[in-house]
């Protein structure tokens, strides 16, 4: 084989694998995982608000200020604003009336009382984000201008870029079981999300070293390759960047065990909580760049778990 299809080939095979490395690099450290154990199974299931009340007040403070879940409230506007700084446009809160979106001195869109993350192109010459106007409904804007945005069709999931490519998941006519992406607003990927049953199938549209990645229930779709196949497990779930490096559960053998930077973390469980709707969602894994908390079974132990990069 040529060597320039060999390298092809390699560098492939670690993108599927979930490496981040870049050349030059350094590789992903280890999490530090720390397990609480809580209470036997039998006794009690984290399906309901009290279960919280069974783990200790010392555990759930230690790092309260880590656990900071992305918000879309008008009133946490710092770093959206950071990217939208170097087009001219600033987010402002206005008394009784949400938040305005400004350039210069001119109005550009008022009464937002929502405001989802900015996504910038690679190249620094767009940005698109999500919002929503009590006078104009659900918008997306971006550098060029503002059109409707209906949430439901894109279940829920505001676009980003990979790359300088803006990307956004839709549903595929009729049935919310099928999606389709569009890259610049052509079809690139048609898939399967999965049936609706308590919730909608497709659960995450981001973006990682400049390739697009779609969570549907069960397993993740890399640049269109599902990761689940790739890496030969039986589920995959809660895919995520922790300090800009994937992170994500996987069930193989009937164990599930954790993956960040394309690397085992070692650790193993007989059951996860996640993909959970009303009362029991609020025990899925939650995260951020610097950490995950999730809900764990060990035999009949269930525990709080904190994996992080706790510096």
């Amino acid at each position: 084989m040529p060597v320039k299809k060999l390298m092809a080939l390699l560098g492939l095979v670690a993108l599927l694998a979930g490496c981040t490395a870049r050349q030059g690099e350094a590789p992903a450290p280890d999490l530090t995982i720390e397990e609480h154990a809580v209470t036997e199974r039998g006794a009690d299931q984290p399906t309901h608000f009290e279960f919280n009340d069974r783990i200790p007040a010392s555990v759930k403070e230690k790092r309260a200020p880590w656990r900071k879940l992305p918000e879309r409230r008008w009133d946490n506007l710092p770093a959206a604003n950071a990217a939208l700084s170097p087009f001219g446009y600033e987010l402002v809160t206005v008394p009784e009336a949400g938040a305005e979106l400004i350039k210069g001195r001119d109005l550009v869109v008022g009464h937002l009382s929502e405001i989802g993350p900015v996504a910038v192109r690679g190249d620094g010459k767009d940005f698109a984000f999500v919002a929503y106007s009590s006078s104009r409904g659900s918008i997306l804007v971006r550098a060029n201008g503002i059109q409707p945005w209906e949430e439901g069709d894109h279940y829920f999931q505001p676009p980003v870029f990979a790359g300088n490519d803006l990307i956004e998941v839709k549903i595929d006519g009729q049935s919310s079981e099928r999606f389709i992406l569009l890259q610049n607003g052509k079809e690139v990927y048609r898939g399967v999300a999965g049936p609706v049953i308590t919730d909608l199938p497709l659960r995450r549209l981001a973006t990682w070293n400049s390739t697009w990645v779609v969570e549907i229930k069960g397993d993740v779709i890399l640049g269109g390759k599902s990761q689940k196949q790739a890496l030969g497990y039986d589920e995959l779930f809660e895919w995520r960047l922790v300090d800009g490096k994937p992170f994500y559960f996987f069930r193989k053998d009937g164990k599930v065990g954790i993956s960040y930077g394309g690397k085992d973390q070692g650790a193993r469980y007989d059951e996860v909580v996640h993909y959970m709707c009303c009362e029991p969602a609020m025990f899925n894994p939650a995260g951020n760049e610097q950490m995950v908390w999730f809900y764990a079974r060990k035999g009949e132990m269930w525990h709080y778990v904190e994996a992080g990069l706790f510096r």
